[in-house]
């Protein structure tokens, strides 16, 4: 069979087999399912990936499935959407996407970061952050945009010193309120303890 006597029927088959051919050896593309900043007017996080701390319960997925074939070719493609639904309860931390300065948006990052790994009280935080060497509009900034619940903060840290020494509920308020914790915020943090 010579190539110059191919019908354009032929060629149509041999274009969609060749595609097919090529889609299959081209590598898959792993997609992150981490929050990415796309649309920042500067440069310092523009598509860094940030992460959230939430607490989640019961994530489901659910696939749906695209099935493509063309009317003559034996090809047949098959495209995969995987959707992620996330129930969210009990949030004690969230992270707005801040628009403020670089230097704003990096103290906001820094203190998601330290929220992640310890727990602070409100001016903990800012005092955290203006060690790192942020000013303290800066740190006050990156802080409040926390949206922190500083009642959860404080449970978290008397629940930290219990695991680690002995207290009575007057050393341990003591303690929250010597950490910046408000007298209510103390009070609260000692009682989800059971002191």
């Amino acid at each position: 069979m010579k190539i110059g006597n191919l019908k354009k029927w032929h060629w149509a088959i041999l274009v969609f087999v060749g595609l097919g051919i090529l889609g299959s050896l081209l590598p898959e593309q792993k997609s992150s399912s981490k929050p990415v900043i796309e649309n920042a007017s500067e440069s310092s996080l523009v598509g860094e990936e940030i992460e959230v701390p939430t607490t989640t319960v019961a994530p489901t997925t659910t696939a749906a499935t695209t099935t493509t074939v063309a009317a003559t070719a034996t090809t047949t493609t098959t495209t995969t959407t995987v959707l992620r639904t996330t129930t969210t309860t009990a949030t004690t931390t969230t992270t707005t996407l801040p628009t403020g300065t670089v230097s704003q948006r990096n103290a906001v990052s820094k203190g998601a970061s330290y929220l992640r790994s310890s727990s602070f009280s409100r001016s903990g935080l800012i005092s955290q952050l203006q060690y790192e060497g942020f000013s303290s509009s800066e740190a006050t900034y990156g802080t409040d945009s926390q949206n922190t619940d500083w009642n959860a903060q404080a449970a978290k840290k008397a629940a930290s010193y219990l695991k680690s020494s002995s207290f009575s509920r007057t050393g341990l308020v003591d303690q929250l309120l010597y950490e910046g914790f408000t007298q209510a915020q103390a009070e609260y943090g000692v009682s989800t303890t059971g002191l």
